[in-house]
């Protein structure tokens, strides 16, 4: 590959009373929303943006009048019909449902807010990108087509679930994180550790974003001094919220945990393994051996094929109405479990914490090969699960939703139930091939010691994004399910990068004349 060192320029051009063959954004202090008035090319791009997030969500919600419901979905709309402050998953986005809820309880309206909450945090990303970078005008133009025309976006809206709201905090944080690269201004700095904590009550993912804003604090421009305390801001959001989640769960099950469904994740995990190890039942902790038996007469009644891993991703112990898990919960909690789920998953799941964490740490390369090897080829190839298929196949919602929303009865209908797993289908291989493509773009950066001649900005934004990517990686294996819902975010910053490397290196199909990017 070769690297362009001409210094012209595709993007929009600036009237010579403002700034003349200069970036924008990078060379002035004016607002962004100036930015995008004063330039025509960034008019047009709103205005379409605007027009056609309208006339998509319109067409959409004539096919779905409903929004798709899942599991977890029920579990989101208990906590906030009981407003409750605790439950399997993070409260924020129930008390988002509340807060919307109290304006109306229209399902259109929460899909709609959900909708262009995503379409604004990716409105914010586009402009961002582009004066940042300065891509070729093509190049701007498949970004902004893949960006505000992709269907992903109106599938995760219409569920009532988290992701929407999950996903357009962390692309605007992620963004700001990407604009304080270049600029030095403390109240963006303020704004990304508010919109972390914000994340982490809505989903605990977000436990590993104080790590990645570290990598961008500690590459900006900003004295040192304060990027120690802002390395460190975060910490006063998240352990409240922490010891508010512990105190909660004490008070409902007698044991200050943090995550219910964690327990839970670390022994299904270690039962992925239990097949090819030999278990000293002696060995174990005292508390976890009733248990044990309970899954060694599991593994020896299984007749071949009966466990499949494959048929979950990577939860095949949680979701498996047979495995020991939940018969284990149904034999000593059953009394719990009839007056509330939660109660009873929490009741049992500092046993399974204990039980799972000593088989991990008694029998690691079991596990690694077993289990973390198979979550690894999950990750590039993630599972639609529920996501392809509308409402889980039925015709019918729960109780709960019928309810919240105010149905007259609990029926719903859609176009098709299979034809949103028909569009997504895609998905999980070109996720797989961004993977595949950015990291040989690393590698044959680092061989051939070319970083040195990008532009000092995107280096860093590079290294931001190397870290993102890494870091998320490694927390989709080893700490949770890998469906394709989790990953749309990171494929959203995968392909946007991976698009300007295939420009800025020397694959010309997209560069319609020579771009700065280079710094020599």
């Amino acid at each position: 590959m070769r690297f362009l060192n001409r210094q012209s320029s595709n993007i929009a051009t600036i009237p010579p009373t403002t700034i003349v063959g200069k970036n924008y954004m990078q060379e002035s202090r004016q607002s962004s929303f100036f930015y995008i008035f004063s330039v025509h090319g960034n008019r047009q791009y709103l205005w379409i943006a605007v027009l056609g997030s309208i006339i998509q969500l319109t067409i959409f919600k004539l096919c779905y009048p409903f929004p798709d419901f899942m599991s977890d979905s029920y579990d989101y709309l208990e906590s906030a019909t009981r407003h409750l402050n605790v439950n399997l998953w993070p409260i924020g986005y129930a008390k988002f449902l509340t807060f919307i809820h109290a304006i109306s309880s229209s399902d259109t309206l929460l899909v709609s807010i959900q909708y262009f909450l995503v379409q604004l945090s990716l409105l914010f990303f586009f402009y961002t990108v582009k004066s940042l970078y300065r891509p070729s005008v093509l190049t701007v133009k498949i970004l902004f087509i893949v960006i505000f025309f992709n269907p992903a976006s109106l599938y995760i809206s219409n569920c009532v679930l988290s992701d929407a709201l999950f996903g357009s905090i962390t692309i605007t944080w992620f963004t700001i994180l990407l604009r304080q690269l270049k600029s030095t201004r403390r109240i963006w700095w303020l704004v990304q550790v508010v919109l972390m904590g914000l994340a982490f009550t809505v989903r605990y993912t977000a436990i590993y974003y104080p790590v990645v804003a570290t990598i961008a604090i500690f590459t900006s421009q900003i004295p040192k001094f304060e990027k120690i305390a802002w390395v460190i801001a975060p910490v006063f959001l998240f352990i409240p919220f922490i010891n508010f989640t512990r105190l909660q769960t004490k008070i409902v099950t007698g044991t200050a945990e943090f995550s219910v469904f964690g327990g839970w994740q670390i022994a299904n995990n270690a039962l992925y393994m239990y097949g090819h190890i030999r278990v000293d039942s002696t060995q174990l902790p005292t508390e976890t051996r009733r248990l044990d038996r309970m899954v060694k007469q599991y593994f020896k009644w299984a007749p071949p094929g009966y466990i499949n891993l494959n048929d979950f991703e990577g939860t095949f112990f949680i979701k498996h109405s047979d495995a020991p898990l939940k018969q284990y919960m149904l034999l000593h909690y059953y009394k719990e479990l009839q007056v509330k789920e939660f109660l009873a998953w929490g009741k049992v799941s500092p046993l399974y914490n204990q039980y799972g964490t000593w088989l991990v740490s008694h029998y690691p390369l079991a596990f690694a090969r077993h289990y973390l090897w198979l979550n690894a080829r999950n990750y590039l190839s993630p599972y639609l699960a529920q996501q392809g298929l509308y409402n889980l196949g039925e015709d019918s919602v729960w109780g709960y939703a019928q309810t919240w929303f105010h149905y007259p009865s609990p029926r719903v209908h859609s176009i098709s139930r299979q034809f949103q797993g028909a569009v997504l289908f895609s998905y999980p291989p070109i996720f797989f091939l961004l993977n595949l493509y950015y990291a040989i773009c690393l590698v044959w950066l680092w061989i051939n010691r070319k970083f040195h001649e990008f532009d000092p900005t995107f280096k860093k934004s590079l290294l931001l994004l190397t870290g993102f990517w890494i870091i998320n990686c490694c927390f989709s294996i080893f700490a949770t399910p890998v469906v394709l819902r989790y990953e749309l975010v990171p494929m959203l910053f995968l392909f946007t990068f991976s698009l300007f490397l295939l420009e800025f290196t020397d694959f010309t199909i997209l560069r319609s004349k020579p771009h700065p990017i280079s710094n020599e």
